[in-house]
């Protein structure tokens, strides 16, 4: 087809939708390993509480997803293992790396 662009191409030209998200092809969500459908936008996820070491990018999605973790962990004592696979191997593995960091804090 003559004319015609990718998503990326077109979001490069258009831009995002607002300044706190970034294309996803150049900052691939980090939460999840496959996504269906794939990400067309990523976020850096920031937390006050913990330093990263590398940066960490999110769709949407992963990006609330973990701060639904975080705040789970936060206040319920032991989370059971019904409640962990909800949130994907990743997802899982990057949040309870943040809140056992949080525990050591306090």
């Amino acid at each position: 087809m003559s004319g015609s662009i990718t998503i990326n191409a077109a979001l490069a030209q258009a831009g995002v939708p607002d300044e706190t998200f970034a294309i996803a092809i150049g900052h691939p969500c980090m939460g999840a390993k496959f996504h269906s459908p794939r990400p067309l936008v990523t976020r850096r996820f920031f937390d006050v509480d913990y330093v990263f070491v590398n940066e960490v990018w999110l769709c949407p999605t992963c990006y609330e997803n973990l701060k639904v973790l975080l705040h789970l962990a936060g206040k319920v004592e032991a989370l059971e293992w019904t409640i962990l696979r909800e949130f994907g191997n990743q997802l899982r593995a990057l949040g309870m790396t943040i809140a056992q960091n949080r525990r050591q804090e306090d």
